[in-house]
């Protein structure tokens, strides 16, 4: 019996993760450069996209095997949802007498 944790968990911990590695990347630019405010942030960013990229290769795979499962879900509950209403539409023809 295999026990998959939920993707909402696969989410949260690649968010936290990215999180922490900008916080990270800032504190070490705000410690180590004359860097302040908005171009701190902005390099922060940056750099912590280009490390995360590497280092949450695996995270981000079962983030987007997550996200797409969810979005399969609710594509297919659209294609049913159409296809109900338009068999709704083929019974109650504009020729039909009532």
């Amino acid at each position: 019996m295999t026990t998959e944790k939920p993707r909402w968990i696969a989410v949260l911990a690649y968010t936290a993760l990215r999180l922490l590695i900008f916080a990270g990347v800032w504190a070490l630019l705000s410690l180590v450069t004359p860097l302040r405010g908005l171009w701190s942030v902005t390099l922060a960013i940056l750099i912590s996209g280009a490390i995360s990229i590497f280092a949450l290769n695996r995270q981000r795979d079962e983030v987007s095997v997550g996200v797409s499962g969810f979005f399969s879900r609710l594509n297919a509950r659209i294609d049913a949802s159409t296809r109900a209403e338009d068999d709704d539409s083929d019974e109650a023809q504009p020729g039909s007498q009532r």
